[in-house]
């Protein structure tokens, strides 16, 4: 398998348009967008192109967010919300015949080493196991299974973090995940969850064009070809179809998501980065004194309340 060049960052859909322009600091301190900062991931691992799928009306908003990046960037307008996997197809002449690493606009990814970024993890391993399909994934608690796909398996003896994937279900319950999903060696509670970023194979977009994974259900006729243009078109069963016909691996990628839609998502992202850096103790100290200032501000008011109450 040749190197992965080829990059794509979703950030169409309904809360994800202004988050990537948001503006925060990167490990360094210096102020970015987290559309910037999504560009910086990819480029980590190689990707020499990155197209970013945006809504038409954010068009100049977006290329004004990515600032120095923009030369090394193409913007893709999904013209309609037709959903996750018709916005990664509106990629299929950008990406060409090559896998592709594919992102996601609304999560930011914090690795657990400081010399090879959550990107590096996934576009090493999948070139090393020549793989033109490796999902990331993350050990995620049973409570949080609404907000994320999450994959069945079994774990590859040679290496702990490299899965063979068996079954794929966006969002599952606690009894599909139970029924379905559980691992063995994971903790109680616990399966894997998608982080946020993929490589993707070029047979994705022909399973998305033509899905065999999304058949009408039973007793039921198919759509009219009509009715079909108007449907969502969703990616995960068009990742488990091709599951269902060829070996796909998972990496268990050593690092942590932010999801920036989730509350204070944004917040904690950006202390993740933040501690992450070279000023990471003079962040700590001045954390330090913010909570310390915070309490002793509280203390007076939880008092008076306390008296009020008596």
């Amino acid at each position: 398998m040749s190197k992965i060049k080829t990059g794509v960052i979703t950030a169409a859909g309904n809360g994800q348009q202004k988050l990537v322009l948001q503006t925060m600091s990167s490990d360094t301190g210096r102020s970015i967008t987290v559309l910037e900062h999504l560009i910086l991931e990819m480029q980590s691992a190689g990707i020499e192109k990155t197209a970013v799928i945006i809504a038409p009306e954010y068009a100049n908003l977006y290329q004004q967010a990515a600032g120095e990046q923009l030369p090394n960037v193409e913007f893709i307008e999904q013209t309609e919300a037709r959903g996750y996997g018709d916005a990664i197809l509106r990629a299929r002449d950008f990406v060409g015949n090559t896998p592709f690493l594919h992102m996601v606009g609304d999560h930011i990814c914090i690795s657990d080493n400081p010399q090879k970024t959550c990107a590096q993890q996934l576009v090493t391993a999948a070139e090393r196991m020549e793989s033109n399909m490796v999902l990331g994934v993350q050990p995620t608690h049973e409570s949080q299974l609404n907000a994320f796909g999450a994959m069945g398996g079994k774990r590859i003896s040679a290496a702990r973090d490299i899965y063979e994937v068996k079954r794929i279900i966006e969002k599952p319950t606690p009894t599909q995940a139970e029924q379905d999903l559980l691992i063995s060696g994971l903790r109680h509670g616990y399966y894997l969850c998608f982080f946020g970023m993929h490589v993707l194979p070029p047979e994705l977009f022909d399973e998305l064009t033509n899905p065999s994974g999304q058949a009408a259900p039973s007793g039921q006729a198919a759509p009219s070809e009509k009715a079909a243009q108007n449907q969502k078109l969703h990616l995960t069963p068009a990742l488990q179809a091709i599951v269902a016909r060829q070996t796909v691996h998972a990496l268990e990628i050593g690092g942590r998501r932010f999801d920036l839609c989730a509350e204070h998502g944004l917040l904690l992202a950006q202390l993740a980065v933040g501690l992450q850096g070279p000023r990471r103790d003079q962040l700590l100290t001045e954390l330090t004194q913010l909570l310390a200032e915070s309490l002793t501000q509280a203390s007076p008011q939880n008092e008076n309340q306390a008296t009020s109450a008596g």
